[in-house]
């Protein structure tokens, strides 16, 4: 590969997403310097790149923080920052021609409050060893710089204890009910108080000046958006939901699936059994009835003859499976909406704005399908799927363009509200990473667990333990540089909610951690945020 096919394949890695870019200044076909943003979340291919395309790394000017490395899913290795940090000497002590490195502290974001709270939780928690970063060190530490008349509010930590079985019973929620509701109380008692906020001026609070971050989105958006919208909270989710979670959503995915293959069983079964189509379980039975041994189609097909519900079912769908190798995903979508009066039934039903807002977005996820030269149903489906997987479906759950933000971590990062709170802190981690029969790793190599067929037991190899240690501590790590940057898009007021089934212990325990020293080791085991 030569120079010219190095530049060009360095441009289309590193434009776009969230990851690193780079900026050059060119002279006769030759890079001056090259400013490397968002540093910490280069990967080792991209590293590659940054020395080939530069003299050495030589002419390289990185900038990041590496406490805001969020992305290990998408390869981001924050060793390579840090070994340019150990290796580069602070400017002050630099001698000339030798590379240096130069501390960011200063943050003109927050009130004295917040960061005060910031970096009294982090200096007890965050270390070379759980989280990639010494915060002890006072380079790492944040000041602040932000022009805010008059002391502001101190962070809160609000922490709900599991409801027991009788209250629940008697209440009908559970704990993750009581904490999305408190926090609509408190949204809606700020908007009551007059409190005010600085936009260059002082000004009142709005709706859109609140945001709800959240580590576990799945799981905990539908219970938040909820409880919010119950209060009279009007409500934006800027982050990626699932499609199957709103009955608008999921009625033209099972549509577009069924019509993509009709012996699909599960979303044949919610088709029929939707409010537009109405079959009884009476009817699904007597279905089933009439072919046990094949699909669910097949039974619907072999019942047809003697049913005209049934028929006509099967009449509309061959209808539209005709008309797909002839026209658009688009084209078929709308046809679908149009002739099942599905924005019509949806504007009528409560919520009936969002609701059609729902279906509105969902075409716009088509068109800019097509916009990018793909096409065929099957391919569209695909696409969907693995962008629902993924969480990386925007804006499908709708808004008001003055409400209070719902979105993840993730998709804060780079954000900032005046007032923030970070919920659902009582989610347990996902373990996923670590707990395969097999697990890889590209500097021990393969780990698997070795099965004793003799004693009919299995047990974990020393390379798996090896393995499963370092994607463990490395994912610790990262929950905790996640939660840094949840705590630090906070402008004037921060709230800090979640769950545990003891809070008092939990908090008598905090208490006597919080201050400057050595990180307690026991944070290496822990399980969630709370």
């Amino acid at each position: 590969m030569d120079f010219t096919d190095l530049e060009h394949a360095a441009a289309q890695m590193l434009t776009g997403g969230n990851g690193p870019s780079a900026l050059a200044g060119s002279v006769s076909g030759r890079y001056r310097e090259i400013l490397v943003d968002e540093y910490q979340d280069v990967s080792p291919v991209q590293e590659i790149i940054f020395e080939a395309i530069s003299r050495k790394g030589e002419n390289l000017v990185m900038v990041g923080d590496i406490k805001q490395s969020i992305y290990r899913f998408r390869l981001a290795e924050p060793a390579i920052f840090n070994r340019k940090y150990d290796a580069f000497r602070h400017y002050r002590e630099a001698k000339e021609g030798e590379a240096r490195r130069i501390p960011m502290k200063a943050n003109f974001r927050s009130r004295r409050e917040i960061i005060a709270a910031v970096n009294s939780i982090f200096r007890t928690c965050m270390s070379r060893e759980l989280g990639d970063v010494d915060y002890l060190q006072p380079d790492h530490q944040l000041d602040a710089e932000a022009s805010y008349n008059g002391e502001g509010e101190k962070p809160q930590l609000v922490l709900f204890g599991f409801p027991s079985a009788a209250e629940r019973k008697e209440t009908g929620s559970g704990r993750k009910d009581r904490e999305a509701a408190w926090v609509a109380g408190e949204i809606s008692r700020l908007m009551r108080s007059g409190m005010t906020v600085k936009d260059g001026e002082e000004r009142p609070l709005r709706w859109s000046d609140v945001a709800i971050l959240l580590r576990s989105f799945k799981t905990n958006e539908a219970v938040f958006r909820r409880e919010l919208e119950r209060a009279g909270i009007p409500v934006v989710s800027a982050a990626g939901t699932d499609l199957y979670a709103e009955p608008e959503t999921a009625f033209l995915m099972n549509m577009l699936s069924i019509v993509d293959n009709p012996h699909k069983d599960v979303p044949l079964l919610a088709l029929l059994r939707s409010p537009a189509f109405g079959f009884t379980a009476d009817e699904l039975a007597e279905i089933r009835m009439s072919d046990r041994e094949n699909d669910l189609f097949s039974a619907l097909s072999a019942a047809a003859g003697k049913n005209e519900k049934y028929a006509g079912f099967i009449r509309m769908l061959e209808s539209y499976r005709s008309s797909v190798p002839d026209i658009q995903v688009s084209e078929l979508l709308w046809r679908i909406i149009c002739e099942q009066d599905l924005v019509a039934v949806s504007s009528a039903m409560g919520e009936g704005e969002q609701r059609r807002d729902r279906i509105l977005n969902f075409i716009e996820l088509c068109s800019r399908f097509e916009e990018s030269d793909s096409r065929g149903l099957h391919s569209f489906l695909e696409w969907l799927e693995l962008m629902n997987d993924r969480e990386q479906i925007p804006s499908i759950v709708s808004g008001h363009a003055n409400g209070v933000s719902l979105l993840t971590v993730h998709r804060s990062k780079g954000l900032e509200y005046p007032v923030v709170f970070v919920s659902g802190t009582g989610s347990e981690f996902n373990r996923k990473d670590y707990s395969g029969s097999v697990l890889v790793d590209p500097e021990i190599g393969l780990g698997s667990r070795k099965v004793d067929r003799r004693r009919k037991i299995e047990y974990p190899t020393l390379a798996r333990t090896a393995i499963e240690e370092k994607i463990r501590r490395e994912t610790l790590s990262e929950e905790m540089r996640l939660q840094y940057v949840a705590l630090t898009r906070a402008k004037e007021r921060l709230y800090i909610t979640g769950s545990a089934a003891s809070p008092e212990t939990l908090l008598e325990k905090a208490a006597l951690s919080i201050g400057e020293g050595d990180p307690d080791p026991e944070y290496l085991s822990g399980a969630a945020y709370a």
